[in-house]
């Protein structure tokens, strides 16, 4: 398995030196200062270790569509209307979709995948899932984190 790396500020960070909030995710930390982090990836390799999670996101989706029907025009929905194609196809032929769709229903646990630090062991919190784009054979997920003070 090969170790993420985020860009937060002007450095660059093990993932085992990050990890997602475990409690008042996307709150603000009072007196600490918000950074901006991103996470680039090869969309192979994004692809291959979040793909579990989101087929089984999309299973559950249909579930419940089908048992309770589609009256709201939800992320969901919109995934639904696309064909609820594999997650590849999702990204590359439906970025914005894809973008609001993980970090409605998948934030924590994609983070989880790549910032793989222990909860007594981290330099950083994620705080946020904001944005995942596309460029070429690239995935970049960008949000807010907080240095730990310790």
């Amino acid at each position: 398995m090969t170790l993420a790396y985020f860009d937060i500020g002007a450095k660059r960070v093990p993932g085992d030196r990050v990890i997602a909030r475990p409690m008042n995710f996307g709150q603000p930390i009072a007196g600490e200062t918000p950074l901006r982090y991103s996470l680039r990836l090869a969309i192979r390799e994004f692809c291959d270790r979040t793909e579990p999670q989101y087929r089984q996101c999309v299973a559950e989706l249909q579930e419940d569509i089908a048992a309770v029907g589609t009256e709201d025009e939800g992320v969901d929905v919109a995934v639904m209307r696309a064909g609820w194609p594999p997650l590849e196809t999702l990204l590359r032929d439906h970025t914005p979709l894809a973008s609001e769709f993980l970090k409605v229903y998948l934030a924590i646990e994609i983070l989880n995948v790549w910032a793989s630090g222990a909860q007594e062991v981290n330099d950083y919190l994620l705080n946020s899932f904001d944005e995942v784009t596309v460029a070429g054979n690239e995935v970049t997920i960008t949000g807010i984190c907080y240095r730990v003070s310790r």
